[in-house]
């Protein structure tokens, strides 16, 4: 199901929960690609917590 996360709250803390086999590594892996370009243009910081 494709949802989106508005900017102004896509760097407040997020839980990603669901079973195995349901994409939560690729979510994250999605969303830090996009993330590490903001980091990169020194727009933001990212932590991830495993």
């Amino acid at each position: 199901m494709p949802f989106g996360l508005p900017l102004r709250t896509r760097y407040e803390h997020h839980w990603i929960l669901a079973g195995t086999g349901h994409g939560k590594s690729q979510t994250i892996q999605h969303l830090l690609l996009q993330d590490f370009e903001r980091v990169a243009d020194g727009e933001a910081s990212v932590v991830v917590i495993d």
